[in-house]
């Protein structure tokens, strides 16, 4: 808070305890407001001052009987300019009276009073005590009342003067005067309601003492539209010289919203305070009623219990209890905003319509402006009212004004609802009440700039401030059980506002349905689309809610196929499947309802091949994973065009490189050998690829013979050959058949039939060559061919291989088998000669028997 606003009040009503472990603080009268004047205020108008006051009995409850008082201090609310020093004396006095009975005779006031503090005195320059003065003569509180008279001296002075706390609740109950002068008055000549509060401080002699030192309930006017239950906070301070273990607190509601609860606190250290918060206690009903929270009975039962009294509502929402004020508070000459939090967690629409303050009833108030003003939680102003012009009528008295705008929905969120005080520079003044109260929340206020803005909590010392809030509520969606407005087919509707309210209507498509204190309801199954609203009923309050509309859409069917390998599963839902079929599953559709799938399931074939494959020696075959260089049989797994196993099995064959070493001799000057054209001898190599498509390596040892030539000449009847080279062979032919002429294997060739000729010769290189023909016409040429038996006689014939041959003269014998190989060429003498053929084979041959340019033939058969 600014420093220019000005607190005329203190925090607590009652009596106040202060102590540790060793001693006990008590404050009485409970300080309940301020005054500047009823004790000495460290100013030169308070250079003396002189004073009694009485405390009653139900002040001092805190102070047991026969206890002996060892200190003493006043308490500081707002410091002066400066310390002030200065002498003070104390006087007490047990006293049965209820009221200030004591003369205005400054003797014969302090006549029976016992003198427990004559010493120095500082007024400080800080809130809180002056100092506590130890009594230089004890005193026995003995019950009842008790006077406390004062007698000052100032020495040092301050410019400003301080306020003490005070209690304005006992008419009369101060007597005194202050004097500039150093002579103190005789005669105490003023009286007033406003007596200083003093701390007195003893020995703690309680080993089993609990104070219930501060109760609240959330709100003094509870709005339970916007919420059905509340917590209420209480605080427990142990004033034993001990720990104090396993403490049952109970609270106790009476009235609108009758409760009972109890807790149990483990342990509570000794000069300790616990914070205990009963939750979720019950609002629902309008009314008033009365918190208390207590403990067990102890060695000072007036402190065991506190209360705080409640007005439920549903339209109005407020920190205060009652209409009863404690103090003013304000900006004095300054311009300022105040407002009290309120969090409004419901999600039904809520507008702030007006704003209510109580106008302390100073006449000073009167003929100011303000402005009613409406926050967000961040402080921004997001309404006002009209500005209020201050009357006279309106002080004491509680006043309404209502925002502009009035429907700004603040549902769901923290409000701050409030004043902008206008500046006074000339006057100040304090506009807004407040109320005291045992435990006040510390964030039940804040200042703000003018304009909003951060908010500055204002803490407990000021109390609740006295301004409330009307609020009016719009319609509301109601919690269901539909998924986002969507319900299945043939399920039911289940409706459930919040509960608490007095009475519930609900209404289906337009009719009333249910109507009563129960706070659900639910539908027939649905088959349609469905509307719904709920009016609510809270005493005299009603809220209606939004119509809103359920849709229900049909039933999902969906039928897919699906097929697996005869090894395979299939996971539909929950089930596992392996074999062909029709099957149902019912599942959850993204709106949340069922979906029935009908799966067609079948089961794929799986294939099976072979195949033959040849690989050479020395080569690999890669078959699927394997690498493979033996002949054998293998298999391999892969997939066929239906995605199952498809088995191949494949038969390798490794093959062999062959290799030949052929030797040839050719009668040319080239010899082709594959791409090669070879010219001279040697020994060549060639690879082919032989039929079992490996590698044949040939090799050829070659001999190249040089061709040679020849020709036929024809002399008379006989033809002779000339050849280029040495000829070692001869075989006469029919050019006009070209078959071999029996046994015409000499260089001379005399044929027998008139013909075409040709000799086919060979050499020693095994080289052959054929003549040209030559063509003999015997009967142009003379033939000097004997008969058959001219020069030869053969016998016997067939015979056994073994013959004679008679000639008349010498003569040459050749004799050739019938495949034109020449086997016998001897010369042979005139006469009987024997020739023997046993070692050949039977069949027929020719004999041809040459003499002086004649020949003869003969068949000769062997048997």
């Amino acid at each position: 808070m600014k420093k220019k606003l000005l607190m005329l009040i203190v925090p607590v009503i009652g009596t106040l305890f202060g102590y540790s472990q060793a001693e006990i603080t008590v404050t009485a009268p409970a300080a309940a407001t301020g005054s500047s004047f009823r004790s000495p205020n460290g100013t030169t108008a308070h250079t003396t001052m002189r004073g009694v006051i009485i405390i009653p009995a139900s002040e001092l409850t805190g102070i047991p009987v026969s206890t002996i008082l060892t200190k003493l201090s006043l308490i500081v609310s707002t410091a002066g300019s400066g310390p002030a020093t200065g002498t003070m004396q104390y006087y007490l006095e047990n006293t049965p009276d209820v009221t200030n009975l004591k003369p205005t005779n400054w003797a014969s006031i302090i006549a029976p009073m016992t003198s427990v503090y004559n010493g120095t005195f500082s007024l400080p320059a800080a809130v809180g005590p002056t100092g506590d003065l130890t009594l230089s003569t004890p005193f026995n509180y003995t019950g009842g009342s008790l006077y406390v008279a004062y007698d000052y001296l100032g020495s040092t002075f301050a410019a400003t003067a301080c306020v003490y706390s005070a209690n304005s609740s006992l008419a009369g109950g101060w007597k005194g005067l202050a004097s500039a002068t150093t002579t103190p008055p005789a005669t105490l000549t003023q009286t007033s309601a406003f007596r200083p509060s003093f701390q007195f401080t003893f020995d703690n002699p309680f080993t089993n003492e609990l104070n219930v030192s501060g109760l609240a309930g959330e709100k003094g006017s509870f709005n339970n539209t916007i919420k059905t239950t509340q917590t209420v906070t209480s605080l427990i301070s142990n004033i034993s010289n001990v720990a104090l273990m396993n403490v049952p607190v109970t609270l106790s509601v009476a009235g609108a919203n009758s409760y009972t609860m109890t807790q149990t606190v483990a342990s509570i250290a000794s000069g300790s305070t616990s914070t205990i918060l009963f939750n979720n206690v019950p609002t629902s009903s309008l009314g008033s009623q009365t918190i208390t929270v207590s403990v067990p009975s102890d060695q000072n039962n007036t402190n065991n219990s506190r209360t705080f009294t409640q007005k439920v509502q549903c339209d109005t929402i407020g920190y205060a209890q009652s209409p009863v004020q404690s103090g003013a508070v304000g900006f004095n000459t300054a311009a300022g905003l105040i407002a009290v939090r309120h969090q409004i967690p419901n999600t039904i629409e809520t507008y702030v319509k007006s704003v209510s303050n109580y106008f302390p009833n100073t006449a000073n108030i009167a003929g100011n402006t303000m402005k009613g003003i409406l926050l967000d939680g961040n402080g921004v102003i997001i309404d006002s009212t009209a500005v209020i012009n201050v009357t006279a009528g309106m002080l004491g008295t509680k006043q309404d004004f209502n925002f502009i705008d009035g429907t700004i929905d603040v549902s769901g969120g923290t409000i701050y609802v409030g004043f902008r005080q206008d500046a006074n520079a000339t006057t100040g003044y304090f506009p807004f009440a407040s109320q005291n109260n045992s435990y006040v929340d510390p964030n039940a206020a804040a200042t703000f700039n003018l304009f909003g803005g951060g908010t500055n909590p204002l803490g407990s010392s000021l109390g609740y401030m006295m301004i409330e809030a009307v609020l009016t509520f719009g319609g509301f969606d109601v919690t269901n059980s539909s998924n986002a407005g969507i319900v299945c087919m043939n399920s039911s509707l289940n409706i459930t506002p919040t509960a608490g309210y007095m009475n519930y209507e609900f209404f289906v498509n337009g009719s009333s349905l249910q109507n009563g204190a129960t706070s659900s309801y639910s539908t027939a199954p649905l088959t349609a689309g469905t509307t719904f609203s709920v009016n609510i009923m809270n005493g005299t309050c009603a809220l209606n809610s939004n119509l809103q509309t359920i849709t229900v859409p049909p039933a999902i069917l969906n039928n897919i196929s699906a097929a697996i390998c005869p090894s395979q599963t299939y996971t539909f839902g929950s089930q596992t499947l392996s074999t062909g079929g029709t099957y149902t599953n019912t599942l959850v559709s993204a709106l949340g309802c069922d979906s029935v799938v009908v799966l067609n399931l079948s089961i794929l074939s799986t294939s099976s091949s072979s195949l033959n494959a040849s690989i050479c020696l020395g080569n690999t075959y890669t078959f699927g994973s394997q690498v493979l260089s033996t002949t054998g049989i293998y298999t391999h797994t892969t997939t066929n065009v239906a995605g199952c196993d498809s088995v191949i099995t494949l038969n390798l064959m490794v093959n062999t490189p062959t290799s030949s070493n052929p030797t040839l001799t050719v009668c040319d000057n080239t010899y082709q050998f594959g791409s090669q054209t070879l010219t001279t001898s040697g020994v060549y190599t060639r690879t082919i690829v032989n039929v079992a498509g490996c590698d044949s390596v040939i090799t050829l040892n070659l001999t190249l013979n040089a061709p040679f030539t020849v020709t036929a000449t024809t002399s008379g009847i006989s033809i002779s050959s000339a050849a280029s080279s040495s000829v070692i062979t001869y075989q006469w032919i029919d050019c006009g058949t070209n078959n071999a002429v029996m046994g015409e294997i000499s260089s001379i060739f005399s044929p027998t039939v008139s013909g075409s000729y040709a000799v086919v010769v060979g050499n020693s290189a095994a080289c052959t060559n054929t003549s040209n023909c030559v063509t003999v016409n015997l009967s142009t040429v003379g033939l000097n061919e004997l008969s058959p038996n001219a020069l030869l006689q053969v016998y016997p014939n067939p015979n056994k291989g073994v013959f004679t041959v008679e000639l008349i003269n010498d003569s040459q014998i050749k004799i050739i088998d019938m495949l034109g190989k020449l086997i016998i060429t001897q010369n042979f003498a005139k006469g009987k000669n024997t020739i023997d053929l046993s070692n050949y084979s039977n069949g027929i041959y020719i004999i041809s028997i040459y003499n002086n340019g004649l020949i003869s033939k003969s068949k000769i058969i062997k048997e």
